[in-house]
């Protein structure tokens, strides 16, 4: 049985970069902040989402320039390798709620490919999961 890397758990914070919200995912052993960049119906005809990025300026994401580097979760959910190659140390989920993660990330990009195909932007069961993802990484409001 594969052991499993264990991280500390980090507070969740949500930015505003390029006009999009980024949520943060986790800090990788390198120190460089991982983001999930927000969903959004990208040239008229599909969904962009699950987009993992970092930036220029890791200490002040806000003050970066540009997107350092862009991959895709699914590219790391189809061969279960997302932890092994950001290397994470820090997340904002425990084991469980990564694994939820990737779970409603799998359910979003296998949705998003029927939307594209039919290029309906309003599908109801994948905007429900675009939101219950947010709502994962959402920092909760305190009264």
């Amino acid at each position: 049985m594969k052991k499993i890397a264990t991280f500390g758990l980090l507070s969740k914070r949500t930015y505003k970069m390029f006009g999009k919200n980024i949520y943060l995912i986790g800090i990788n052993e390198g120190g460089e902040k991982i983001f999930l960049e927000e969903p959004s119906w990208d040239c008229g005809w599909y969904w962009g989402f699950g987009y993992l990025e970092t930036y220029t300026n890791n200490r002040q994401i806000t003050r970066s320039r540009d997107v350092q580097s862009h991959t895709h979760f699914q590219d790391f959910e189809e061969n279960n390798k997302l932890n092994e190659y950001h290397k994470l140390t820090e997340c904002v989920l425990t084991h469980k709620g990564l694994q939820e993660l990737k779970g409603l990330m799998k359910q979003a990009n296998f949705l998003g490919d029927a939307a594209r195909q039919t290029r309906a932007r309003e599908y109801e069961n994948l905007t429900d999961i675009h939101r219950r993802i947010i709502d994962m990484l959402t920092p909760k409001k305190t009264t």
